[in-house]
This record gives structure tokens, sequence and C-alpha cells, in this order.
């Protein structure tokens, strides 16, 4: 796993994305399941992937190391994510398998679940001084 993480780095298309990997365990796996909304408090460690990038042109190639780089690291977890690396760009049953069901978020207004094609809100592009930068995150 290590040696993955190392290679796509030493690969990655822009200097600015990056690798977490945040070790849970502690207060957080003291909280029971039923507690709060998130499931997988049981999990050692979680690992969030932030491709950052500044021109359009670069998008396929640093979605592509984002999205190949979460993907290499999902035989070693429990196949969930946590919930604030979450991004519209994931499928609504990854929220599903992350959120107890009573915690999925309602559409505006009423109190129906999300439907299957119904997205989160997305993330803004994030300002870095007068850069304006690319973003795609992944857990």
């Amino acid at each position: 796993m290590i040696e993955t993480i190392v290679e796509a780095i030493r690969a990655r298309p822009s200097m600015f994305s990056e690798y977490h990997l945040h070790h849970m365990g502690g207060a957080i796996a003291r909280v029971g399941p039923d507690e709060t909304s998130y499931t997988g408090r049981d999990a050692a460690f979680t690992f969030n992937v932030i491709g950052v990038w500044g021109e359009a042109t670069d998008d396929l190639a640093n979605q592509a190391w984002a999205r190949d780089l979460a993907g290499s690291m999902a035989p070693y977890g429990i196949g969930r994510s946590y919930v604030n690396f979450l991004t519209e760009r994931q499928s609504e049953q990854r929220l599903r398998d992350t959120l107890r069901p009573e915690a999925i978020p309602t559409t505006g207004g009423s109190h129906a679940p999300l439907g299957p094609h119904q997205r989160l809100p997305p993330q803004p592009e994030h300002q870095s001084g007068k850069r304006k930068l690319r973003r795609e995150e992944f857990s």
C-alpha cells in the first residue's frame, strides 16, 4: 500500500495534488454506531485523495490520477467513505453506504430521500490568491 501511494505521488500531474491518511480510532471509535450519522467508525484509518490543478486543459489527467489512486486503495478499505470527504461526483450509493439510512439528506423542503439521479450540491472551484484552482476529491 505505501509503495502504491509513494509511486502515485511521484507521478501526480500537478504538484498541488495531495494524499491524506487520517488515523481514526480513539474518540471516533468510542461513539456507538447509532449515535451519529456516519458509519465506519471502526475503521483504523481513512484517506482522502485531493487533486488540485490550475488549467482546464489538465482536467482529464488530474481527474484520472485522483480516481486511479483512490481506486488502488479499495482493496485495503471497508467500502465506505467519511461523509465530509464525499463530493457531488460520487454515486448516490456511496452516500447511502456512508450514512445511516435515517441520516440521508432530503430534497429541498420535503422529507423525501434524494432520488437515485439527484446529487449533492457541487463544491465550488477554490480561489488561491488570484489563481483559480480546479479540484477533484475522493476517499
